[in-house]
């Protein structure tokens, strides 16, 4: 049992000092997860590159990726490299990390300094839990002097934020550096500089090791002719206990990829190199089955070639693949295994929607069948089948989209990404009409706005294949009233987003109005986005025209745009006023932050209060782009929301704004 390591109480005093200071400022609000601040740890001479974890809410944390090999983890994380689906980062980290848990989270150990110190923490997320990640390890308490090095971390990545937020120093306003901190010489200060993004040569992987004497053996038997082999060697997501710390086993497999029999399994630890475990995997695999395959197909281009004098020896082909369909199946078995023998209690579900849908789709099932001849009669059979529980029953399914769909409900429930992944990956298999699956893949699979345009076009294409031309001529009019066509509406409007960031202005709007034609209840706010965007462009005739179809609308978005297009066509002073009014009436919050008096989050609240703040937020930050396109637009409004500060007065009194009309003809509501 690897022993924890001893930290002295006064650095562990240092410690939770800056971890408090560091949470109560909050930093999360204020910085985004790819922001990153280099700090340098004058006991090792190594340099951390630190980001602030917490703008999707999720988990709130400062990480410290260690030296020009954690700095690199860090780049291919936040442009989508690793593959998730293959679960190699977690065995990729090296880093430092302090994240603010629930007091469930720590062990014992972690409890004791809090003890000793006389600590307390209350609530949910306010805990501090500090670990040191290495490649091929699980996570590790700290050493003190990691801990020495984190405690400067925190306190420098609260200094960061202070200077992000007051000082409006952006951290990425320089393409190839980053802003570091440094110890003064002989004080207990510091002081910053800009230096250059680190770069990371990693070490050339030795030649993989082959028994001359083995291999000759094996050429001299009689073995059996075989197919395609499959090899992959991967950590496995549970820890054993090394001598040090716990380690992340890598476990080598080979799998027949017709049958998806499993052909040999083997077990390393982080000091053997993944292709020479493999290597030997395969050989053994042979000795094993006495079959020799045609072909070995491994994970990558990088691995093949170093696989590459494995099938010279033997005479086989070794060859790159990107997905290994047998391995996945066997890997998605064998994790939900260890979960099932590690797991104490189900995991919560994952709060996503789009999981809702399937009680309305179960609903309509149900009632598809059923002839009412009153609402009442309607009413009593609901609630006569809710009694009986049938309404939480899913309905067989009657085709393989529908089969799909089922297993894509169960996808958006699940917390853990690989397992969303691979159910996509196994809805599609089922049905490549399921849109949702190619949804839920451009989310957590695509590393580029490239990547998610191509999968959400891909998911529009399956949602017309899957519902087909009829449903479109006999539902256009009422789309998202039918809970099948959701998916699509979902992929649509997301296609077109990808679509307008990457500048293909006309595509995008094409699309946000065939929305609106094809469900004109516009559910999805689909106008709100429409009309956001046409202000940017200045397109203010569209704008009028949308306007004039929803007068009803008294969204906060809806009314600022009004308001705007209205200013913009030089409308008469009571009219334009009229529609300011309109929106102060339903939200006295947005001036602030549409006159940029306060500054808009960076994460916005998961829940918008209508007619509250956290409205005005989301509102604005949609607006805003449109409204700088309009000279004189801010002037405006700072003027007319200056005229409501003046005195009350007659209505045939002089208007207080000046123009010598009379009130009534002027200002007046």
């Amino acid at each position: 049992m690897a022993k924890v390591p001893e930290v002295s109480l006064p650095v562990w005093k240092e410690l939770y000092a800056a971890a408090t200071e560091f949470a109560a400022l909050e930093p999360w609000e204020i910085m985004a997860d790819g922001d990153v601040f280099g700090v340098h740890d004058s006991a090792t001479g190594q340099t951390g590159y630190c980001c602030v974890l917490g703008a999707l809410g999720e988990m709130f944390a400062l990480a410290v990726y260690r030296g020009a090999e954690g700095f690199e983890i860090h780049r291919q994380m936040q442009n989508r490299e690793i593959d998730m689906e293959a679960g190699d980062i977690f065995s990729l980290q090296n880093c430092l990390m302090a994240e603010f848990a629930d007091r469930g989270d720590l062990e014992k150990a972690d409890r004791e300094p809090v003890r000793q110190l006389g600590l307390k923490f209350r609530g949910s997320k306010a805990w501090p839990l500090f670990r040191s990640h290495l490649p091929g390890y699980a996570p590790w308490h700290l050493t003190e002097t990691e801990a020495r090095f984190l405690a400067l971390a925190l306190r420098c990545g609260r200094d960061a934020a202070i200077k992000v937020d007051k000082e409006n120093l952006d951290l990425a306003s320089r393409p190839g550096q980053v802003f570091c901190y440094a110890l003064k010489a002989d004080t207990a200060g510091h002081e910053t500089c800009w230096e250059p993004v680190p770069t990371y040569r990693p070490t050339p992987a030795n030649p993989v090791s082959l028994d001359s004497g083995r291999l000759s053996k094996l050429k001299s038997n009689r073995l059996k002719a075989d197919g395609v082999w499959e090899a992959d060697a991967f950590h496995l997501p549970s820890a054993i206990m090394g001598p040090d710390r716990p380690e992340l086993p890598c476990a080598s497999m080979v799998v027949h990829q017709e049958s998806f029999f499993i052909i040999h399994t083997d077990l390393s630890g982080p000091d053997k190199p993944k292709h020479q475990a493999l290597a030997e995997a395969v050989l053994e695999a042979i000795e094993k089955s006495g079959r020799l395959p045609r072909e070995i197909q491994v994970r990558g281009e990088e691995l093949a070639k170093l696989l590459s004098p494995l099938g010279e020896g033997l005479g086989l082909k070794v060859s790159a693949k990107e997905r290994l369909e047998a391995i996945l199946d066997v890997k998605d078995s064998m994790e939900d295994f260890l979960g099932r023998r590690h797991r104490k209690e189900a995991p919560e579900k994952r709060l996503d929607h789009r999981a809702m849908e399937k009680i309305s789709f179960n609903l309509s099932r149900h009632l598809e069948d059923q002839k009412f001849e009153s609402p009442e009669e309607m009413s009593r059979f609901l609630h006569e089948s809710q009694e009986k529980g049938e309404l939480d029953k899913t309905p067989a399914p009657r085709s393989a989209g529908e089969a799909a769909q089922n297993l894509m409900y169960q996808a958006f429930e699940e917390p853990s990404v690989l397992r969303r992944i691979k159910l996509a990956r196994r809805a599609l298999q089922i049905s490549p009409d399921c849109a949702d699956a190619y949804n839920l893949l451009a989310e957590e699979t695509a590393g580029s706005l490239v990547e998610a345009r191509d999968l959400y076009l891909k998911a529009v294409e399956a949602g017309e294949r899957g519902l087909g031309k009829e449903f479109f001529k006999e539902h256009a009019g009422h789309f998202w009233g039918i809970v099948e066509s959701r998916p699509y509406m979902r992929a649509r409007a997301e296609l077109a987003r990808c679509l307008w960031l990457l500048g293909d202005r006309e595509a995008a709007f094409s699309h946000w109005r065939e929305m609106l034609k094809l469900n004109p209840n516009d559910n999805q706010g689909m106008r709100h986005v429409l009309l956001a965007r046409l202000g940017e462009l200045g397109r203010f005739e569209e704008i009028r025209e949308i306007v004039s179809r929803y007068k009803d609308d008294c969204s906060l978005e809806f009314l600022l745009m009004k308001a705007l297009a209205a200013f913009a066509f030089k409308a008469p002073p009571a009219e334009s006023a009229g529609t300011l009014r309109e929106a102060l009436e339903y939200n006295e919050y947005f001036p602030d932050y549409l006159l940029k008096r306060k500054r808009l989050p960076r994460r916005f609240a998961d829940r918008l209060q209508l007619g509250g703040e956290t409205e005005a937020t989301y509102a604005v930050s949609e607006v805003m782009p449109a409204w700088e396109k309009v000279p004189g637009a801010f002037e405006w409004l700072a003027g007319e929301l200056a005229k409501l500060d003046l005195p009350k007065v007659g209505r045939n009194e002089p208007c207080p704004c000046g123009s010598g009309k009379k009130y009534k003809k002027c200002c007046a509501p």
